[in-house]
């Protein structure tokens, strides 16, 4: 009876993590933050971003950084990018826009992801997995990233 324990406890892992993830990359986001003074949270830091497909099209994004989790100081400028999954490869222009929020470490694990992965946009079906934060000057930290909106620009 023990040893069925851990089965049952990794099939209801998979069970409440929602729909099944690819873990293909299907581009990268990079976002340029607007001047702002840190504070613990951070609301409505505002941004423009570029969002790169894997066959090298581009799609324009702006957008808003509603929370940091972390106290992160005084960001004149910073870049933020991430990785961006999707359920399915197949992505009409403008599916990024929406609003993102994070998953707890559990989930994240769940669906092969960091813990700081963002989950959202159309129909919730991507997720964006922090790369790497740039600030010059200035200090920026996507992994404290919380919640995003993006809105496809023309």
């Amino acid at each position: 009876m023990l040893r069925l324990a851990p089965l049952a406890g990794a099939a209801l892992a998979l069970m409440i993590t929602g729909p099944a993830w690819s873990k293909t990359q299907i581009g990268m986001l990079k976002c340029d933050t607007s001047i702002g003074i840190g504070e613990i949270l951070v609301r409505k830091q505002t941004m423009t971003c570029v969002f790169t497909h894997t066959d090298g099209k581009t799609e324009n994004y702006t957008g808003k950084v509603h929370q940091y989790g972390v106290e992160i100081g005084m960001v004149e400028e910073g870049h933020l990018a991430w990785a961006v999954y999707a359920v399915s490869p197949a992505s009409g222009t403008g599916a990024l826009a929406g609003k993102y929020g994070g998953v707890d470490a559990a989930a994240a694990a769940g669906i092969g992801l960091g813990a700081d992965v963002l989950v959202g946009g159309t129909g919730e079906a991507f997720s964006l997995q922090p790369l790497a934060v740039e600030g010059e000057p200035g200090i920026g930290i996507a992994a404290g990233v919380e919640q995003v909106e993006l809105v496809a620009a023309n």
